[in-house]
């Protein structure tokens, strides 16, 4: 039996390696690959390059020169001028038929207000209201009238003594102008103020008249 065993196992070993040796053939078709395709008949494309060509650093001595009109820059346009109309005039010196005339005017006035602190000082009723405009204000007292009324009482009690006038400033415009100066008053008891005094003026007729009066008390000072 042993035999026998033996004898099957070797024909069915046998058996195996045949078929084995008849398959391989067939795997090895089916696994070959093409041959490659002949290259005879294949032509290289040519390889395009991508960067440009370099200029030369420097032209050949012999290279002609091209004469290369130059650009020229738009010219900026200039703003236009203005009209004549438009334009500035220098200020035309004062004639000397207008600058006699600003004297006299400011001789004038100086002399209204001289004329005004005379009559004053002395009490002269009349003489003083003669150098006010019939509307003209005094603090309180919107008319010559009122002024008149007040400086009656009040020189009725004490009669003035000294009314003196410093640092005056004079400013003219046509036919109105403001005076200003420092005023120092004492009455006849003594008694006084000093303060700042301002008066506005009218020209009416060729004469000054005086159409405001203001008063402001200095430091320590009381005024009436």
């Amino acid at each position: 039996q042993e035999a026998v065993r033996l004898a099957r196992e070797e024909r069915l070993g046998r058996k195996r390696s045949q078929v084995g040796d008849t398959q391989a053939p067939q795997a090895d078709s089916a696994m070959a690959l093409p041959p490659p395709l002949p290259s005879q008949g294949l032509a290289e494309a040519p390889q395009q390059s991508l960067s440009a060509p370099l200029l030369p650093a420097t032209l050949p001595a012999n290279a002609p020169e091209k004469n290369v009109p130059p650009v020229q820059a738009k010219a900026q346009e200039e703003p236009p001028e203005a009209p004549a109309s438009l334009l500035s005039a220098p200020a035309a010196p004062a004639s000397p038929a207008g600058k006699a005339n600003e004297e006299k005017s400011a001789s004038t006035l100086a002399f209204a207000v001289e004329r005004w602190r005379q009559a004053w000082e002395k009490g002269d009723l009349d003489a003083y209201m003669a150098c006010y405009d019939a509307s003209a204000r005094q603090g309180s007292r919107k008319t010559a009238a009122a002024i008149r009324e007040h400086k009656k009482e009040l020189w009725q009690r004490a009669r003035p003594a000294t009314l003196g006038l410093e640092g005056l400033r004079l400013s003219i415009q046509g036919t109105r102008a403001r005076a200003v100066m420092r005023q120092n008053y004492r009455d006849e008891n003594g008694k006084g103020d000093t303060g700042r005094k301002t008066l506005a003026f009218v020209l009416k007729d060729g004469a000054w008249l005086i159409t405001q009066e203001d008063w402001s008390a200095l430091p320590h000072e009381t005024g009436n």
